[in-house]
């Protein structure tokens, strides 16, 4: 008679541990409502681009990551122009602005598209105080 050879029990791996739970993370709802709190807009004139980001804040203005101060005087009344039409209000909010092609008028009148897009975007009451004025 053949003898089969004995079935030795194979070592059984140990069960994994699920993973910790994380307790400070930022739940689906919360993310939300942080995301909404900033605005992408973008403005156009000529060739130039401006592409900007708008949140609240301290009233803080970077155009290509250097303060509004950097600007000569007549670009910075053109820049500044929206924010002035819109009273108090403009200094709760930070704009980052990234400004590309054309030239020196045409990217200052692209980036003030943007801040006025953006405080719209915020205010919509502020639409029409810009319409009425151009």
């Amino acid at each position: 008679m053949i003898s089969m050879p004995e079935e030795q029990p194979t070592e059984q791996k140990p069960k994994r541990k699920s993973p910790r739970k994380i307790t400070n993370a930022v739940k689906p709802a919360q993310q939300k409502k942080e995301k909404s709190k900033q605005v992408f807009e973008t403005g156009k004139r000529k060739s130039a681009v401006a592409r900007g980001r708008v949140e609240p804040g301290a009233g803080r203005i970077l155009i290509n990551g250097k303060s509004l101060n950097a600007f000569p005087e007549f670009q910075k009344m053109m820049i500044t122009e929206p924010l002035v039409l819109a009273g108090p209000a403009a200094a709760n909010y930070n704009f980052d602005i990234f400004v590309s092609g054309g030239g020196v008028y045409g990217q200052a009148e692209a980036i003030r598209q943007v801040i006025a897009k953006g405080l719209v975007r915020f205010d919509k009451g502020l639409k029409k105080t810009f319409l009425d004025y151009d």
